[in-house]
């Protein structure tokens, strides 16, 4: 049985880690070409799994670079992320601090516990925690 964060998350889980978790190296004007063809093809971690759908996502990431690898991981990201198997994000495959730290921060709620490095979250960690000290 799931946990209420990750009821919360399933679908922001499959659209936000499958965007940023094999490409948040590549740079953004890439990124933006490749992701609308990415979704429609993979909308959710079940159709990530379905058959033939690996080499089509390696055609679809091919404009950014090591997209056997990139594929390799998205599938397996998907199949563990779907067995259930994991208590925290980082459990998963790829999921570094920049996917840890968003998640904690949008998905579970965990503003408080999180102390983020990237510049952008960092901005919106500061804006959002000097919001919710002024109205406490």
């Amino acid at each position: 049985m799931q946990t209420s964060s990750k009821q919360k998350l399933n679908m922001h889980m499959d659209f936000t880690c499958h965007g940023h978790l094999p490409i948040h190296r590549s740079p953004l004007v890439q990124v933006r070409n490749v992701l609308p063809g990415f979704f429609l093809l993979c909308p959710n971690a079940e159709s990530v799994l379905k058959e033939g759908v690996k080499e089509q996502i390696v055609g679809k990431l091919w404009s950014l670079g090591l997209q056997w690898k990139r594929a390799g991981l998205i599938v397996e990201f998907s199949r563990r992320y779907l067995a259930g198997y994991w208590t925290h994000v980082t459990q998963l495959p790829g999921i570094g601090k920049y996917a840890a730290d968003a998640y904690a921060i949008f998905a579970a709620g965990k503003l408080q516990q999180v102390k983020p490095q990237d510049h952008k979250l960092v901005e919106y960690w500061k804006e959002v925690g000097e919001m919710l000290y002024r109205n406490s």
